[in-house]
């Protein structure tokens, strides 16, 4: 797993007593699925459907193949595309737009949707299978079918509890799992004066299972002690100390099974680590959240 800190150690040094924002990333080992066929599809998602097809449509994503192509068209009562045909780049990020976007007060446009999708669809290589996964818990029109139209393959789902059935099914399997039951702990040392992560309640976070190449963002405020100043000049400064601790704790699934891990780092207040130190990186924003 590769674990990254990222820390505006300007503002740890700055004596400004402004809480100090920071971020942990982990990613999931890279497992390459170059035995996937190239694909292009289309995910369609009626916006006005459960909750749970919200659900359906992040796991879509999370487990999407490497060498398929990859739309995203949402729909309500009017249909918009959120991306247009090509490689998906940032899954966590594209997960939690999916996420930000608002639900549809009033039964889908399944037509408009539909045939937003095969627009998209029609930019691709003539020689990749093409596909659309519509998402929805409307009655279709009769046109919008299950089955093969002029080479594109429609796919109409409903989001039910099984999501992972669903998602292999439809894509052809799961990204294999790397890590299971990850967790993350924060520890505040001497010249902090707390840590506290945001959208988590308490110093330990649970991040659950990692598929291949997943990422997850644990970011957190620190609140770092403000020393008196003489003439303008602290009277003391916290280069070199030690600021807080993390350790994050898995089971790794490797060739040979599945093996405990525990990885431990301690950020010093220093704008150049020493070797074995984590390194403090500034800026900090964008961020991805978990």
């Amino acid at each position: 797993m590769k674990i990254e800190t990222k820390l505006d150690h300007q503002l740890v040094l700055a004596n400004s007593g402004r809480p100090v924002l920071g971020a942990i990333q982990l990613q999931g080992s890279e497992i390459s699925d170059a035995a996937t066929t190239p694909a292009a599809i289309c995910l369609v998602w009626d916006k006005s459907g459960a909750e749970t097809s919200r659900r359906l449509v992040r796991n879509f994503i999370r487990h999407w193949p490497e060498h398929t192509l990859f739309a995203f068209v949402a729909f309500g009562e009017e249909a918009d595309c959120f991306h247009e045909l090509g490689q998906m780049t940032d899954r966590t990020g594209f997960s939690h737009f999916v996420q930000s976007l608002e639900s549809a007060s009033t039964c889908g446009n399944v037509a408009s949707g539909w045939l937003l999708a095969r627009e998209q669809l029609r930019r691709a290589p003539i020689d990749l299978p093409r596909k659309i996964i519509l998402i929805t818990d409307a009655t279709p029109p009769a046109f919008v079918h299950d089955g093969a139209t002029e080479g594109i393959r429609t796919s109409i789902v409903t989001a039910d509890a099984d999501l992972n059935r669903i998602v292999a099914t439809e894509l052809g399997g799961l990204r294999p799992v790397v890590a299971h039951n990850a967790r993350l702990r924060l520890k505040a040392l001497q010249f902090c004066e707390g840590i506290e992560p945001l959208g988590f309640e308490g110093h330990e976070v649970n991040l659950g299972d990692f598929v291949s190449g997943e990422e997850k963002t644990v970011c957190f405020n620190i609140t770092i002690p403000e020393f008196p100043c003489i003439d303008g000049t602290p009277v003391a400064t916290l280069e070199n100390e030690e600021i807080f601790q993390f350790e994050v704790i898995y089971d790794e699934v490797t060739a040979h099974g599945i093996e405990s891990r525990r990885f431990e780092q301690t950020i010093y207040a220093q704008s150049e680590q020493p070797a074995g130190r984590a390194i403090l990186t500034a800026p900090l924003l964008p961020l991805n959240f978990p």
